[in-house]
């Protein structure tokens, strides 16, 4: 029996057979964000803040629309769509509500009332509370007729 001489790796540092380097420790807890460390305290420093936004204040006041747009884009919050009215609201109680509330979407889509995306979302809305209302429908019927079952087979056990 002849015996195979144990595969020995590379060493630390060294290059395996495959390429690469072979570091089995690992980078030392840290090192890998030292560049961004630095970074950040140049960033963190008040005198440069400062003078950042005196760059940029005097740049606005020059007429630069693009440093406009950079103040504006992050103070103002972003715009959020209002809600458009739909004509005649739209309550939903019941199945028939469900259809009146789906013809008035499109009723307000064809007058341009409404906006597609709007009538999309709103349509998205709508077959929410339809699945919900199904659901909620569903679990009444099953609850009927779990009651109904518990009825006839008490009165089975009374005969």
């Amino acid at each position: 029996m002849t015996e195979e001489p144990d595969k020995v790796s590379p060493a630390v540092g060294e290059r395996p057979p495959h390429g690469g380097l072979l570091n089995r420790a690992g980078r030392k807890l840290g090192s890998r964000n030292a560049v961004s460390r630095k970074a950040l305290a140049r960033a963190n420093d008040p005198e440069l803040i400062d003078a950042a936004f005196d760059a940029l204040r005097n740049a606005v006041l020059a007429g630069d629309v693009k440093a406009a747009e950079i103040v504006l884009c992050t103070a103002l919050p972003k715009p959020r769509p209002a809600p458009a009215p739909v004509p005649g609201g739209l309550d939903v109680q019941d199945a028939a509500g469900l259809l009146e509330a789906f013809r008035k979407l499109v009723l307000a889509l064809g007058n341009g009332t409404l906006a597609p995306s709007e009538v999309s979302q709103a349509s998205a809305a709508l077959k929410g509370l339809a699945e919900a209302m199904s659901l909620s429908d569903f679990e009444g019927r099953l609850t009927a007729l779990e009651d109904a079952a518990q009825a006839k087979a008490k009165g089975g056990q009374n005969e």
